[in-house]
């Protein structure tokens, strides 16, 4: 029988990653970067990503994206969906409390800030060193 990871093993799956890759479309060509922050609450996965990120505005103009990590007993993940930027600030709030080193960056003097995202629409795998899949419920 398949094994299906649910939405609790994803979140540990990440923190075990460490790092997650964003990847985009802008313009016909690709692009991708690493972004380390997310969180589980509300009953949603949300990730962050700066409003001085290139990526943010690429998000904006096509919403659909695909983020994968890789961990180190070779199994990696692949989420793909559209990107929903979170209104209530609760919730970048809460992420700078949860890391506050963030404070130097997303402040009112440099004018940057920070977004949480969750995907709707969306599939997630788990994929193995032999390429098997497994399916998450998120």
């Amino acid at each position: 029988m398949d094994k299906i990871y649910n939405i609790y093993q994803i979140n540990s799956f990440l923190f075990d990653a460490k790092v997650i890759h964003l990847s985009v479309v802008e313009n016909n060509k690709a692009k991708s970067c690493p972004i380390e922050m997310h969180m589980y609450y509300d009953h949603k996965l949300m990730f962050a990503i700066g409003t001085d990120n290139p990526l943010y505005q690429s998000m904006k103009t096509n919403p659909h994206i695909c983020l994968t990590a890789y961990r180190n007993d070779r199994k990696w993940f692949r989420y793909t969906g559209k990107a929903v930027f979170e209104n209530d600030p609760r919730y970048s709030q809460m992420m700078i409390r949860r890391c506050p080193t963030l404070t130097r960056y997303y402040n009112n003097t440099t004018g940057y800030q920070l977004m949480m995202f969750h995907l709707e629409d969306s599939s997630s795998y788990i994929i193995d060193e032999f390429n098997n899949t497994f399916r998450t419920t998120i």
